[in-house]
């Protein structure tokens, strides 16, 4: 009966860890946002969300922060966010809305997770409305608190 037992305990415990494994974002996935300069001072700066939950900020110029920045999202925010981003018509979106004006900044949006791989969108002109709701989530982020300045280490 004692065997028995363990074989039960031990089913229990691997059950419960490969549905833990489930609920995460796996390290390959990442989301990239980017702000691309123009002529005057528009933000230029890069963001990247790892499936890890690691953030990684590189702001160049005409940004609220210059140089390299890191932040840990915790697993519940890293699943939020790649799970709200999922959400989006990704196979709806064309690979770029150029503008007939080459002075406009640009941003560009990279996603990989799930069966989306490497979507890459580069807005300057005309787009979806979806994008302005993807740009806000992610600038939200991007302005948040709790950034690591590696600039002074």
């Amino acid at each position: 009966m004692t065997r028995l037992s363990y074989l039960m305990l031990g089913l229990v415990l691997l059950a419960g860890t490969s549905c833990k494994n489930r609920n995460q974002v796996p390290e390959s996935a990442y989301i990239v946002f980017a702000e691309t300069p123009c002529f005057g001072t528009c933000p230029i700066y890069k963001m990247t969300v790892y499936g890890s939950g690691l953030a990684k900020y590189e702001g160049e110029r005409f940004s609220s922060k210059i140089g390299s920045f890191e932040k840990q999202l915790s697993a519940k925010e890293t699943k939020d966010l790649f799970n709200q981003i999922y959400d989006f018509s990704w196979s709806e979106f064309q690979e770029k809305y150029p503008a007939s004006v080459s002075d406009l900044p640009s941003t560009v949006f990279e996603f990989n997770y799930k069966e989306i791989s490497k979507k890459r969108v580069k807005v300057t002109g005309e787009h979806p409305a979806e994008l302005d709701v993807l740009k806000g989530i992610l600038s939200t982020l991007a302005e948040s608190e709790g950034w690591t300045d590696l600039n002074t280490q």
